[in-house]
């Protein structure tokens, strides 16, 4: 079984209970998922644009913005994962039942090229956020993180010794 997924995350409208009962019946609700998949598609696709902006606006490795974009783009990621893998299941069933749903070859070509599509816009971002210039410009982050801290540490302490020297003379 599927474990669930938070109550924020959205789903396909066909559960895969009812998905996979609805693939036995005549049903076919390809059509249903081809437009969430588009719709999820088009969101992390909005979602990697500003993902993108505020990597290159942003100390990343300081940028709560950042963070929770990072988070909430690979949440969404995940779970477009999981659709395209209802949508895959739902054309093998397709394949394998040929005379129940009664599609042309050219409409199961239609849907392959569909997924085909749909899995390189997931794959290409998923590659785009693991880059090692991603990762490059991380660790960059980290040490002017680290630099910053360390410089504001050294003034504090400055700052008290010349306190506590002022103290010390009065």
């Amino acid at each position: 079984p599927v474990p669930p997924l938070p109550p924020t995350r959205r789903r396909l409208a066909w559960p895969p209970s009812a998905w996979h009962a609805a693939m036995s019946a005549v049903a076919d609700p390809f059509d249903v998922a081809r437009d969430e998949v588009e719709a999820a598609v088009r969101k992390v696709r909005h979602m990697h644009k500003e993902w993108q902006r505020l990597l290159e606006t942003e100390n990343i490795a300081e940028s709560r913005r950042f963070q929770d974009m990072q988070a909430e783009l690979t949440g969404e990621l995940t779970q477009l994962a999981y659709d395209l893998g209802e949508v895959e299941r739902s054309i093998k069933a397709v394949e394998e039942n040929r005379e129940r749903f009664q599609l042309s070859e050219r409409q199961v070509l239609a849907r392959k090229e569909f997924l085909a599509a749909s899995q390189a816009a997931h794959k290409d971002i998923q590659k785009s956020m693991a880059s090692p210039a991603v990762q490059g410009k991380l660790e960059e982050d980290r040490k002017q993180m680290l630099l910053k801290r360390k410089k504001q540490a050294e003034e504090d302490q400055q700052r008290h010794l010349a306190q506590e020297s002022k103290a010390f003379l009065q």
